[in-house]
């Protein structure tokens, strides 16, 4: 099979218009008339959280006003033109009128700024703006704005930003620099987004044949696919009772194990805090009764009466629940939290209407749900450091998004629901429980299952060598940083050494259904030695606490475990085990970290808990996905012909993830390198912008972003030279070349300056920004494919600069470089992962219908 991956030629790589005027006009209209609810509700969420704002920082009600008034505004211009049928007028105008209501609304603020002086606001609040402020691009190109009217839109909210004066604790330049790189950080993410939307919707298009042999489904299709634009529901009620009956079965496993992992955290979470006992036992109570009403309507036969029995019990069983917690808490005053406890509560309730959108429990049940949790939420008293109105401000809002995330999420869902595999004759269904084990998301068909779990475990092998070999340096590394743990993390190397070599040797085998349960007993009983090793050691030698964060790192590995071993296929019982075995272990620990006990205990359980939560949604989808990839028989008959082509084509290397087709991958990596030029050029544009208000900012290091300056340039005119060449192979060499002699280069000029200018100490959260920065190197050095000689001598030199650059930051060394040589150590492994999955698309099954494919979405 001939592949040509990418659609560029139909698609201008700066703009992102098509090159044919038809197709950019139809997709344009689309676009804007499909993001009209979400515009609408975005207003109203905005106006609501402004609102609250004013209450919270009641000296700038008069600018939230100001920004109210604006809004609404925009929200009836928006209403007014999706009356009219000229969709790419309509857009034009929008743009103008978006533009005009925001300058005025700039000249109206900015006199009443100046002539009353505002208390400063906490850095917070302008990295809540910052966060605002870089969706606003992202939304516009979603919005499908003319590029003129969105460039205007970011020239206009930067010279206002440049003419406020200072407003928080931060002051000039960084409240200037934070929110202009929030616009042009938004602007690129925008960027990559509608490439990937529009490349998608390139890729959409069937064949003509197949096209012209499913014309007679067409009139069907269209009559399906009528969806109330704010409800969601389907027009054709037959169809809107087949996918809430269908959603609403297949999500009681998922809300089951909900149950049971909630019911784990308050039974932790009444051990950490035994004041609480009585308040938790009513959340316990609560839960339990949802679990057996749950339990209880899956019998019924009508499911649309269950929908609306459930949505009953879950809001009768609420409104109990806050009475009595309420109650209680009259008499029983709260101890002040940390203002962590509050972000940690908003972030847990904000999940709760997404997932009764998921159940597809009755639109009136779910708005009552929330308007519950509202009004129990403002009649909670004071349980944090925040106060009121802060409290109830952020929870509230925490609802309030939830319900906007939901919508959107539902509307891929129902729009997934009526796929086009509709047109093949293909019964839809939202959820294929039909054909799998809704609690251990097992296939009823044994076949499907064993070949499932096999090519699940052998597609893992790569990424737990990789994962083994990155935790291996991590440990390596943090022995160094913390040398009194060098023992037990000895023992964690072995053990993990003797994981990796049992892998390696189980991949030989070829029965891998023997191999998946060999590794599972090899697993827990390396992990049982590896317990009963390290505890003895760890009662002998007192150790010095560690502090929280790492007890946070810990948890945050922890939680990928369960993750990992569903991705891995390993056997339930051997899963279960391994996560029984790892929580009696951390029991039997003595104290090691600065929080004590159960603060300790709690984390990392719960984190185990929470992760196999998450693994057991991750898998479900995945499997869903295995499911729905089946193509009908007719079609698998007429396609027969090109499998023996597909199979010798689908050949990859897993570790290098090249083709055995030589052919193939000079054609897969010029095409990729080739349309990786647009993004590195908008990327470099961006780091350009953003040194250059680092020089504002920081004015002492000067010299040494000029000289990052002159590299990122001369980075640039080398990929807009290498452009130019027809040898797109040669092309790719001599830009790593490039790209690594330049580096050399800077690094030697950076060091040597920093040798006689000493750098002030920045706060930790300066190597943080750091290291998420430079761990996207590696993952767009795969993106673009580059010789992976040229990568991996890029990773090499950029961890030898970082080993040699000076203390920057209060962490010291050698924690800023064992942070930052693990982010490009953790950009590797996920680019090798997101590499894997974009050369598999590449080779997609499209490329058997004659679709031309793409290697990158």
């Amino acid at each position: 099979v001939t592949p040509s991956p990418l659609p560029t030629p139909r698609m201008d790589p700066w703009s992102l218009t098509f090159t044919d005027a038809a197709l950019e006009e139809s997709y344009t209209a689309e676009a804007f008339r499909a993001a009209s609810v979400s515009f609408v509700a975005l207003c109203v969420f905005v106006i609501m959280l402004d609102t609250m704002a004013a209450v919270v920082y009641p000296d700038l009600a008069v600018t939230l006003a100001f920004l109210n008034f604006t809004i609404g505004l925009w929200l009836a211009g928006r209403l007014w033109l999706d009356r009219t049928d000229d969709l790419q007028r309509a857009r034009h105008l929008f743009g103008c009128l978006f533009n005009g209501v925001l300058v005025t609304a700039w000249v109206a603020v900015l006199p009443w700024v100046h002539c009353h002086h505002l208390d400063p606001i906490p850095a917070g609040a302008v990295a809540v703006g910052a966060l605002l402020h870089g969706l606003c691009p992202i939304y516009l190109r979603h919005n499908a704005l003319p590029t003129a009217h969105r460039f205007a839109c970011i020239a206009i909210t930067m010279v206002g930003w440049a003419a406020v004066p200072t407003f928080s604790v931060l002051g000039r330049p960084a409240e200037l620099f934070c929110l202009c790189s929030a616009l042009l950080l938004g602007e690129m993410l925008g960027y990559l987004i509608e490439w990937r939307v529009r490349s998608t919707h390139l890729e959409s298009a069937m064949p003509a044949n197949l096209c012209m042999a499913l014309s007679a489904t067409a009139p069907a299709l269209a009559t399906a696919r009528r969806m109330n634009s704010w409800s969601l529901t389907f027009t054709d009620a037959a169809l809107e009772e087949s996918y809430t009956a269908e959603a609403f079965r297949a999500a009681s496993g998922s809300f089951v194990f909900f149950c049971g992992v909630v019911l784990v955290l308050d039974a932790m979470a009444a051990v950490v805090y035994p004041d609480l006992g009585a308040a938790i036992a009513f959340g316990i109570l609560a839960v339990g009764v949802w679990l057996a009403g749950r339990l209880w309507v899956d019998r019924m036969d009508d499911q649309q009466r269950a929908r609306h029995l459930f949505g009953l019990v879950l809001n009768g069983v609420l409104v109990a629940a806050w009475v009595a917690v309420l109650t209680w808490l009259q008499s029983h005053p709260l101890e002040l939290s940390p203002a962590g406890a509050v972000a940690v509560v908003a972030l847990l309730i904000g999940f709760f209407p997404i997932y009764l959108r998921y159940s597809a429990l009755p639109a009136a049940h779910r708005l009552a749900f929330i308007f519950i949790a509202m009004v129990g939420w403002a009649a909670f008293p004071t349980f944090s450091v925040l106060g009121r109105p802060a409290e109830p401000f952020c929870l509230c809002s925490a609802l309030l998004a939830g319900e906007l995330v939901g919508h959107s999420l539902e509307s891929q869902w129902r729009a997934s629901f009526l796929g086009p595999r509709k047109a093949h004759g293909v019964t839809p269904s939202p959820l294929p429980t039909p054909r799998m084990d809704p609690w251990s998301l097992t296939f009823t068909d044994a076949a499907l299952e064993e070949s499932y779990t096999a090519e699940a475990f052998r597609a893992a092998s790569v990424s737990f060598v990789a994962l083994c070999v990155f935790v291996i340096m991590l440990d390596t590394m943090a022995a160094v940083v913390y040398p009194d743990l060098a023992v037990t993390l000895a023992f964690l190397n072995f053990t993990i050494g003797l994981w990796l070599a049992g892998r390696l040797w189980l991949d030989r085998t070829d029965d891998l259904q023997r191999a998946r349960h060999l590794f599972g007993c090899l697993f827990n009983g390396v992990l049982v030695t590896a317990w009963v090793a390290v505890l003895p050691w760890v009662h002998c030698h007192h150790l010095d606490p560690i502090p929280a964060g790492a007890v946070a790192v810990g948890a945050l590995l922890h939680g990928l475990c369960p993750i990992y071993l569903r991705h891995n296929a390993l056997p339930t019982a051997h899963r279960f085990a391994c996560i029984a075995i790892t929580m009696v272990g951390w029991a039997a620990v003595p104290t090691f970290s600065v929080l004590g006990r159960p603060a300790e205990l709690f984390c990392l359980c719960s984190a185990l808990l929470l992760g196999e939560m998450l693994g057991y949604l991750i898998e479900w989808r995945v499997r869903s996905t295995h499911l729905e990839s089946a193509m009908p028989a007719n079609l698998c008959m007429a396609l027969s012909a090109t499998a023996p082509a597909l199979a010798t084509a689908r050949r990859m290397n897993s570790w290098s993830l090249t083709f055995t087709d030589a052919a193939l991958e000079e054609s897969y990596t010029a095409e990729a390198f080739r349309a990786a030029s647009g993004s590195f050029v908008f990327f470099c544009g961006v780091v350009l912008v953003l040194d250059a208000m680092a020089a504002v900012v920081y004015p002492d290091l000067g010299a040494a972003i000029a000289f990052g300056i002159l590299a990122v340039g001369v980075w640039l005119a080398g990929r807009l030279w290498v452009d130019r060449m027809d040898d797109q192979q040669r092309a790719r060499h001599l830009f790593g070349l490039v790209l690594n002699g330049v580096l050399v280069a800077a690094w030697v000029a950076v060091l040597t300056w920093l040798q006689s200018h000493p750098l002030e100490l920045s706060p930790a959260g300066a190597v943080a920004v750091v290291a998420l920065l430079i761990g996207f190197f590696p993952i767009y050095l795969r993106y673009s494919a580059l010789p992976a000689a040229h990568r991996l001598a890029f990773i090499f030199i950029a961890m030898v600069g970082w080993a040699a650059f000076p203390t920057f930051s209060v962490l010291g060394r050698p924690a800023e470089p064992f942070c930052l040589c693990s982010a490009l150590l953790a950009g590797e492994l996920v680019g090798h992962s997101l590499e894997s999955q974009w050369r598999a698309s590449f080779l997609g099954p499209r490329k058997a219908h004659g679709v031309t494919p793409s290697p990158l979405p």
